[in-house]
C-alpha cells in the first residue's frame, strides 16, 4: 500500500478520495487548526501544522498530498520540517501547466502583435474563464491571470504604452479587489514560474533566481509521482473550483473556509502595501498622461466573505484611488451585489455560473460608457 497524509485545507480542488487508486491509503489529515475538527475524521487522525513536528515520527507515510487553492502557508511549513519536495503531491499541478501556458500565450500576444485594434483591454487579477468573458464582450483582449497583481499591471502596461500597442481610444479595465494594496506576487515562492515568464519576455526581474526552488521541486516530483497515486482520468473529470458551489457545503465548512481566506488581511503586508500603492499611483499616472481611460472592477463577494473582510481596507483602497481621481478614472465596485450562494465556488471567488451572471451586468455598464458607475467618496 501507498500510504499517504491529505492536507485540504479551504476550497480544496477536487474531491481527493474519488481519485486515488486502490492501493492508495490515506493514514492522516493535515489541517492549520483543530478549531473545526475533531482528532479523527472516519477513524483517521487529524494532525495541525502546529503538532506536525510532533506527529511526524510516529506517522509512517510516503506522499504529502495538497489539495487547497491555498498552498504557500503549507509549503512554508513543510520546507522548516524539512519534507522532501519529491514526497509532497500538489494536485493543483493537475492545471498548473496548462494555465501557465495561456498566460505565456497573452504575453506573447502583446509582445508580437500590433494590439490596436480593440476597444477595451483587460489586466489584473481574474481567474474567470477565457471563453465566459468572450461571451459578453467584443474588441477586446483579456491579459488578466490570477496570478497576477499590480507589480505585472505596471509593467505591462508601460511596455504596451511605450511600444504604441495602445491608443488613446482604448479603455482599460483591471480586475482586482480591496487587499491588492496588501498583496504582492514576488512574495510568493509558488508563482516563481510567472515570474520567469514575465521576466523573459520583459526583462523586469534580472536579479531573481529561479532554479532549483522548493516550489519548482515539488513541480519536478508531481509530474514524476503522480501517476502511482491517482488513478487514469480524463482531465475534464476533475471537478475543479469553478464549478463547485459553496451552497453543497455546511455552514462550518463554509465558515471555516471564509476565515481562512481573509486570514492575510488580519496580518496585512506592509512592504506590499507601501510598494502597492506607489504602483497604484503610477499606473494612474501613466494611463492620464497617456488619455487613456482606466476603471477598476471589483467582483461581487458571498455574504460570508463580507462578514470577516476587514472594512479599513476598502476605505483605504479608495483613499489611494480618489487622491489621484481624475475624468478617466472609474470604479466597478460589485463587492455589495447580492447573488445567492449557488454563484460562489467560494466566499470569494464566482463560479462559472456567477461570472456569467457578473459579466452580464459589467457589459452593461460597459456599454452604458460608466452611467452606472458610483464613485464611493464618502467612505
Amino acid at each position: 500500500m501507498i500510504k499517504v497524509i491529505i492536507y485540504d485545507e479551504a476550497c480544496e480542488i477536487l474531491n481527493m478520495e474519488d481519485f486515488l487508486k486502490e492501493e492508495v491509503e490515506v493514514v492522516s489529515y493535515l489541517k492549520n487548526n483543530r478549531e473545526y475538527f475533531s482528532e479523527f475524521i472516519d477513524d483517521i487522525k487529524v494532525c495541525t501544522i502546529k503538532d506536525f513536528k510532533e506527529d511526524l515520527d510516529s506517522i509512517e507515510f510516503d506522499f504529502i498530498i495538497i489539495n487547497s487553492r491555498y498552498s504557500n502557508f503549507i509549503y512554508e511549513n513543510l520546507r522548516e520540517l524539512r519534507i522532501n519536495p519529491e514526497n509532497i503531491i500538489d494536485v493543483s499541478f493537475f492545471s498548473y501547466d496548462f494555465m501557465s501556458g495561456s498566460f505565456k500565450e497573452k504575453l506573447l500576444y502583446c509582445k508580437e502583435n500590433s494590439l490596436t485594434d480593440f476597444n477595451t483591454l483587460f489586466i489584473g487579477r481574474n481567474y474567470i474563464k477565457e471563453e465566459v468573458i468572450g461571451e459578453y464582450f467584443n474588441d477586446y483582449i483579456n491579459i488578466s491571470n490570477r496570478f497576477l497583481d499590480l507589480h505585472y499591471d505596471y509593467h505591462l502596461l508601460y511596455y504596451l504604452i511605450k511600444n504604441n500597442k495602445i491608443n488613446e481610444n482604448v479603455r482599460v479595465g483591471i480586475f482586482t479587489n480591496y487587499s491588492m494594496i496588501y498583496e504582492n506576487i514576488d512574495l510568493v515562492e509558488g508563482k516563481y514560474e510567472y515570474i520567469k515568464i514575465f521576466e523573459d519576455m520583459f526583462s523586469v526581474h534580472k536579479n531573481v533566481n529561479f532554479n532549483n526552488t522548493y516550489f519548482s521541486l515539488c513541480h519536478e516530483g508531481f509530474k514524476n509521482n503522480f501517476s502511482k497515486l491517482f488513478r487514469d482520468l480524463d482531465f475534464k473529470e476533475l471537478r475543479f473550483i469553478d464549478e463547485k458551489n459553496i451552497s453543497e457545503d455546511n455552514e462550518e465548512k463554509i465558515k471555516y473556509d471564509v476565515q481562512t481566506e481573509t486570514i492575510n488581511y488580519k496580518e496585512s503586508n506592509i512592504v506590499a502595501f507601501k510598494m502597492n500603492k506607489n504602483l497604484i499611483i503610477q499606473i494612474l499616472k501613466m494611463l492620464h498622461e497617456n488619455n487613456i481611460q482606466v476603471f477598476f472592477i471589483i467582483p461581487p463577494v458571498s455574504k460570508y466573505y463580507k462578514t470577516y473582510i476587514n472594512n479599513t481596507l476598502k476605505k483605504e483602497f479608495y483613499m489611494v484611488l480618489n487622491k489621484h481621481m481624475s475624468e478617466n478614472i472609474h470604479v466597478f465596485d460589485y463587492f455589495d451585489l447580492d447573488l445567492e450562494d449557488k454563484y460562489f465556488s467560494s466566499p470569494c471567488t464566482l463560479n462559472e455560473v456567477g461570472s456569467n451572471e457578473f459579466l452580464k451586468s459589467l457589459s452593461y455598464d460597459i456599454k452604458e460608457k460608466f452611467s452606472c458607475v458610483k464613485m464611493c467618496n464618502d467612505l
